[in-house]
């Protein structure tokens, strides 16, 4: 069905030489807020909506320290499987294996009661956002189910309470008189 000569197309024309290897190198880079140019203080001050320079250089030590504190418990981790035998390793990735599963089984389930707190809050005819969302749902269907139905009453009162509140108005104190407005009297006034 696809007529390969209608449109003869060389996409990869302009693109780059893709021949090249690159190699990535694994070693950390010292971060020093003294050294980084003026143009990239003012983009993170920008990004960030910063004043002056000594918020930007709280942020980039406080990252730098994170990511010293996370090459260190690698290193750790990398010494202490250094120090272990072969089953010692073996059991040692197989409790880091289960506690992964074991997240992933959590999210799992908290996937699985969100769409149901869901499908409960559609029936209802509330619709929520993932974030409302996420504050009701719970690992237990029961407090899941608490939870729902909670916010669903607090969202009928606040229905009510608005409604109330857009149909309550004030009657006017004085009624003016009723005056015929003639347009052809006017306009023969006019003249």
């Amino acid at each position: 069905m696809f007529n390969k000569q209608l449109l003869p197309m060389q996409l990869q024309y302009f693109a780059e030489n893709t021949d090249v290897t690159e190699t990535a190198e694994t070693e950390t880079t010292e971060i020093d807020a003294e050294k980084l140019t003026d143009e990239q203080l003012a983009a993170i001050k920008e990004k960030f909506g910063f004043k002056d320079d000594t918020d930007v250089d709280k942020i980039i030590k406080s990252k730098h320290s994170r990511w010293q504190k996370e090459l260190e418990s690698e290193k750790q981790e990398a010494e202490k499987l250094a120090k272990m035998n072969a089953d010692e390793k073996a059991e040692h990735e197989r409790k880091k294996l289960e506690e992964r599963l074991a997240e992933y089984e959590r999210k799992e389930v908290l996937s699985n009661k969100g769409r149901e707190a869901k499908a409960m809050l559609k029936e209802k005819n509330v619709q929520v956002n993932d974030e409302v969302l996420a504050l009701l749902v719970k690992e237990n269907a029961d407090d899941t189910k608490v939870n729902v139905n909670a916010f669903v009453d607090y969202m009928e009162s606040e229905r009510k309470r608005w409604e109330i509140e857009r149909n309550t108005g004030t009657t006017p104190k004085t009624v003016p008189e009723k005056t015929e407005f003639d347009v052809f009297k006017q306009a023969a006034e006019k003249y």
